[in-house]
């Protein structure tokens, strides 16, 4: 899929948010991807449901293809995806919110 680096700005601010912000390089080598990840899996949950089979169609030729421009990436999801502003904000807002959770615990 698209590199989003949106979403690894967005998990980095989230951990900065809940005390996190001076992980070092190695550490944020080592874990950053992983939240990341997690973050791409839950939006993938939230919005491939919603896509008509014909967009599921049209998606399966741009990852076959290897697409990766992010904006394509968008354009497909917001002219496929009712509210996808929403739903993306959505998830992510639930995420954040997994990851305040998660790390209250270790600091």
């Amino acid at each position: 899929m698209a590199n989003f680096d949106f979403l690894r700005e967005y998990v980095e601010e989230v951990l900065r948010q809940n005390g996190f912000g001076n992980l070092s390089e190695e550490t944020k080598k080592d874990f950053l991807p992983r939240f990341v990840a997690q973050a791409e899996l839950r939006l993938g949950s939230a919005l491939l449901p919603l896509l008509s089979e014909p967009a599921a169609k049209e998606m399966a030729k741009m990852v076959e293809k290897r697409e990766n421009n992010q904006e394509k990436w968008s354009q497909f999801w917001k002219k496929n995806v009712n509210d996808f502003d929403k739903v993306v904000e959505k998830t992510l807002k639930d995420y954040a919110e997994e990851i305040k959770q998660m790390t209250s615990s270790i600091k």
